[in-house]
């Protein structure tokens, strides 16, 4: 995980300190190994923190495809649904990005992370997209608090409109 998704989380938590009692990280497998920050740090204080992804592995509870949230938690299940650096490895974005917004709670919030069109390939097990700003703003269409960023670690080559990384909160209504 880098730095700046911890930083972006870090942030979230600083506006809003509130334990959260349901969290679903969907694609919490760690694939990074040695310096990557386990997401759960973040939210310790959360009542139940539960990681998900297609295959088994550190910081999995669950297997599931991000296709099938609803089917595997019902509708309206979570405070707080996290998809970090993880929808670029899907090969049907858009079926995952619909089943995040449903086991959301209204008020609750969501959490995504993509990489930006200057970010390099990574197969985890396979990389298929890349993001941009206007393009992250629709997945969460009608949510309030709405906040999208563009985030660039090396400033001097990758600077927005080119980001390396999208980044993205907003509340269900």
């Amino acid at each position: 995980m880098i730095r700046q998704v911890i930083n972006f989380l870090d942030e979230f938590r600083v506006e809003h300190p509130e334990p959260f009692d349901r969290i679903l990280e969907v694609g919490s497998r760690d694939v990074g190994g040695g310096n990557a920050t386990d997401v759960r740090i973040v939210f310790k204080d959360a009542k139940e923190f539960i990681g998900v992804d297609m295959e088994d592995g550190k910081n999995v509870d669950e297997i599931v495809n991000g296709h099938d949230l609803v089917k595997t938690f019902g509708k309206d299940s979570f405070d707080l649904v996290l998809c970090l650096e993880t929808l670029e490895h899907d090969d049907k974005f858009w079926v995952t990005a619909e089943q995040l917004r449903m086991v959301c709670k209204p008020g609750g919030w969501l959490i995504i992370t993509v990489p930006g069109p200057h970010c390099s390939l990574h197969k985890h097990p396979d990389d298929y997209w890349r993001f941009i700003n206007s393009g992250v703003r629709e997945l969460f269409a009608d949510f309030a608090e709405l906040i999208v960023e563009d985030y660039c670690w090396d400033p001097a080559n990758h600077t927005p409109p080119n980001p390396c990384a999208v980044m993205g909160k907003g509340m269900k209504p």
